[in-house]
């Protein structure tokens, strides 16, 4: 498969937060609950089971650990195959597209209390 990957330039710092997501509707297969590798107000980097095309659009649900969820539309930016021995079989970039403005402030919040990544 065919990895397309911009430089790393990121607009939001990356960071490790007790968010869990899971894919819904038609793509609900993709991705099963977990916590994202990476997320950021811009979007995140999640383990997928199943092959997701580039350029593909998501419906997401990220459950905050304060309780609650947040759901928002992504698009898959970039995809890599991972080894037989890695947790997954792809690791997905995924850039957020929609998220009402009440929901980004509430994942504001629970990013700003996270733990940064380098």
């Amino acid at each position: 498969m065919a990895t397309t990957r911009a430089s790393d330039r990121r607009q939001f710092p990356r960071v490790r937060a007790p968010v869990t997501c899971r894919a819904a509707g038609p793509h609900a297969r993709i991705a099963a609950a977990q916590q994202p590798q990476d997320i950021s107000l811009g979007g995140m980097r999640i383990y997928a089971s199943e092959e997701v095309r580039c350029g593909a659009r998501l419906e997401l649900e990220l459950f905050l650990g304060e309780g609650g969820s947040v759901p928002c539309t992504v698009e898959v930016v970039w995809v890599d195959k991972l080894p037989a021995a890695a947790p997954a079989r792809f690791d997905v970039g995924l850039r957020i597209l929609a998220i009402n403005d009440t929901d980004r402030q509430r994942l504001a919040t629970a990013l700003d209390e996270a733990e940064a990544l380098p």
